[in-house]
């Protein structure tokens, strides 16, 4: 009895535990499944990442491509614009360089012309101041032929020719000096291709024009000794001398204005080279 008993008591037993065995079984296989699920759920995310990367990845090439086409096609017409102005500015310079080379010509002829009537001007200055020298000189002589004194008065009769001697080198080294100014002028009008400076131009033309005429008529005078008498020649040749001093100072100032004026043309044409 006790042995039936025993057998019926594990009967019972492996029939409660061979269900939960099944279903332990079974759970443990489901854990497997919804592990295994669960990493091909992962691999989908991971394709789908990449394919979202590759996507974006394309689209930023086209906009890059896309781009790099428009700075293109920009950067060919700006090529194409600076091209044009450039020809245009070489077309309009040329035009102002034909313009302005017609009218230095002119003013060139006009130059020499001018210079051809007072080269015949100062011919005929310079002959009358011959015969105001010598004719003063003659005057001097008598005079001096009464002096007590014939060691100063032969000073006397010397100086008189230095000064006008003097009179002579100055003007004519002004007249040197305003004859490289024309031609420094020539030389910066052919820079100033545009003729943007053509204001200071005139005026440096007009400068050299009124020293000009400051030296010719300084080169035309003739200086003479008046004297008052034999007492008074330190004084009466101190005044001659002062007057030749101041005149030549006035002309000085003439041809400075003159080198001053052209020097500011000169600088205004050089900027352009």
């Amino acid at each position: 009895m006790n042995i039936k008993n025993s057998l019926v008591a594990g009967l019972l037993v492996l029939s409660v535990v061979s269900p939960a065995i099944a279903l332990a079984e079974e759970s443990s296989t489901g854990v497997a499944a919804d592990g295994s699920a669960e990493v091909s759920t992962d691999a989908s995310g991971s394709g789908t990442a990449e394919a979202n990367m590759e996507a974006r990845k394309a689209e930023m090439e086209k906009r890059i491509a896309d781009r790099k086409a428009e700075m293109e096609v920009n950067m060919e017409a700006r090529k194409a614009e600076m091209e044009k102005r450039i020809a245009d500015r070489k077309a309009e310079m040329e035009v102002n360089m034909e313009a302005r080379k017609a009218e230095m010509e002119k003013r060139m002829a006009d130059r020499k012309a001018e210079m051809e009537v007072r080269k015949g001007e100062m011919e005929t200055r310079m002959a009358a101041r011959k015969a105001e020298i010598e004719k003063r000189h003659e005057e001097l002589k008598t005079r001096l032929a009464a002096f007590k004194d014939k060691v100063k008065g032969g000073i006397v009769d010397g100086l008189q020719g230095k000064l006008n001697d003097v009179n002579t080198r100055v003007t004519a080294r002004f007249d040197e000096i305003l004859t490289k100014l024309n031609d420094i002028l020539t030389r910066a009008a052919a820079a100033d291709v545009d003729g943007d400076g053509s204001a200071e131009y005139d005026a440096a033309v007009e400068a050299i024009a009124d020293a000009q005429v400051a030296v010719d008529a300084q080169a035309a005078k003739a200086y003479a000794i008046d004297l008052s008498s034999e007492a008074t020649v330190k004084a009466d040749v101190g005044a001659v001398r002062s007057g030749l001093q101041a005149d030549l100072n006035a002309v000085k100032k003439e041809v400075e204005a003159a080198k001053e004026s052209v020097r500011a043309y000169y600088d205004l044409a050089l900027q352009k080279k």
